[in-house]
């Protein structure tokens, strides 16, 4: 009886279920055709009229949240004028039409940032008054979350890394209010290849810089999702995989160094205060979401590098600006601005496999060699056959662990150690040949004389052996 109840049970469960499938397939393909109506006439982006002004943000650790980025004196610093190119990122406003933003919480700058009316500001670094009328603009907002699954190699020596990743690019299509079934619902749609033909997406207009993936393992997807916060449609498009990214490494401190991996995800849409075609003036943004520091800080803690480890991270937007030729006009050299996201993981060699490998063998073969000055300078042929064998075995052991340092074209850390060591090694031959002539004419001076070396030497040694690895 009991038995028959739960295949009921189970059996009604499984028709609702199948139900809810057919109905949210079906609402996602009443959408999808209602977007496709639209015949590709807008981008969704939003239309702005105001003074163009984007304020930087930092990581707030403590609430978990992004926060407007500001001075020592609190006021808030630019990320970015669209409007007016006298005010520069990282300049610091003062007030706005006479109101100090110093008192300001973000939202109350946020308000007063989109201000549709002429707009006054006093910019520190800035004698005059900015006076600034605002316009209307198209603005593209893009919203991106990065995920690192892994670093799985980090190849110095080339100059590259590889990274498995996951990153998501989110944006409020503007122009989807109205379209389809899934409004006001919670239902997530994932949109057809088709339906590419028949709409914009600008979102694919952004990617990771990179110069090799593995194709086989890129996976796209392009969804659709209705917000109730915003009451706005949200797209997103999502891009996974393995992806090799070139790194300019610092090996000066080798192998004691501190290297920087730069992720950058780039907008291929420009910043256009006065476009060539009679549209609006419009730009691109990528804007950090909060679940990018929560990602970059459980990587931080859980990396599992073996030769690194992870010591910080930073976020931050870059613009990029080149000149190139204009596609309308050939002839007009036009000056190109993107902005950038971009994500530097900072991480710290594991140099103990060099400490105990390379260095201290070094040094004590060094020892060996030095210690040959505490021999009584009349035994010339100990000394000499005690030096020689020691610079033997330093330059056999240099072939040994050749293979473990970079060949480049600088000297690092280590390389300058070395070179010292060889030379402080080949000191006590030179010495006992130049003692040998005072061993019977003079034998004081030459003891005077072995002594101070052993002092002045060794004291030059370990100054000049510190000032490589630790200035």
């Amino acid at each position: 009886m009991f038995l028959k109840r739960l295949i009921i049970i189970l059996f009604v469960f499984l028709f609702f279920q199948i139900q809810f499938f057919q109905s949210e397939a079906e609402e996602c393909a009443d959408f999808e055709k209602a977007i496709i109506s639209l015949e590709a006439k807008s981008d969704g982006s939003e239309l702005r009229n105001d003074i163009g002004i984007f304020f930087d943000y930092k990581w707030n650790n403590d609430d978990k949240i992004l926060v407007i980025k500001r001075d020592q004196n609190n006021y808030p610093i630019v990320r970015l004028s669209f409007l007016d190119s006298k005010i520069l990122s990282g300049h610091a406003i003062k007030s706005l039409n006479s109101v100090d933003l110093s008192q300001l919480e973000d939202n109350k700058i946020i308000e007063l940032q989109q201000n549709s009316e002429k707009t006054s500001l006093e910019v520190i670094g800035i004698s005059e008054q900015i006076i600034i009328q605002p316009q209307e603009y198209d603005l593209l907002n893009f919203k991106m979350d990065f995920y690192i699954n892994s670093i799985p190699e980090i190849n110095t020596l080339e100059g590259f890394f590889e990274i498995d990743y996951d990153y998501w690019n989110v944006f409020k299509r503007s122009d989807w209010k109205n379209e389809g079934k899934i409004i006001g619902t919670e239902i997530i749609c994932s949109i057809s290849e088709s339906t590419f033909d028949h709409i914009q997406y600008p979102q694919t207009d952004v990617e990771l810089v990179e110069f090799d993936q593995d194709q086989d393992k890129i996976l796209y997807g392009y969804y659709v999702a209705y917000d109730e916060k915003s009451g706005e449609v949200q797209s997103t498009y999502s891009v996974g995989g393995q992806s090799r990214i070139r790194s300019d490494f610092d090996f000066k401190s080798f192998p004691f160094d501190t290297q920087r991996l730069l992720v950058r995800i780039q907008s291929l849409g420009d910043i256009n205060v006065k476009p060539e075609v009679d549209v609006k003036p419009y730009l691109y943004l990528l804007t950090p979401d909060n679940n990018i520091f929560l990602a970059l800080e459980k990587y931080k803690k859980e990396n599992y590098l073996k030769e690194w480890s992870v010591v910080d991270y930073k976020v931050n937007n870059s613009l990029k600006s080149e000149k190139i030729y204009s596609a309308i006009n050939p002839e007009n050299l036009i000056n190109w601005k993107t902005d950038n996201l971009d994500i530097s993981i900072i991480i710290k060699r594991n140099s103990n496999y060099y400490l105990y490998k390379i260095i201290i063998p070094v040094l004590l073969i060094l020892l060996i060699a030095w210690s040959v000055l505490w021999i009584p300078t009349k035994q010339i042929e100990s000394r000499l056959t005690t030096s020689i064998v020691a610079l033997l075995a330093l330059i056999a052991y240099n072939f040994v662990f050749q293979d473990e340092i970079p060949k480049l074209d600088m000297l690092t850390s280590l390389d300058q150690f070395i070179l010292l060591s060889y030379l402080f090694c080949a000191i006590p031959i030179f010495m006992t040949i130049f003692l040998s002539r005072f061993v019977t004419t003079n034998q004081r001076r030459a003891y005077l004389f072995n002594r101070r070396m052993r002092l002045w030497g060794g004291m030059i040694y370990v100054l000049t052996t510190c000032q490589i690895f630790f200035l």
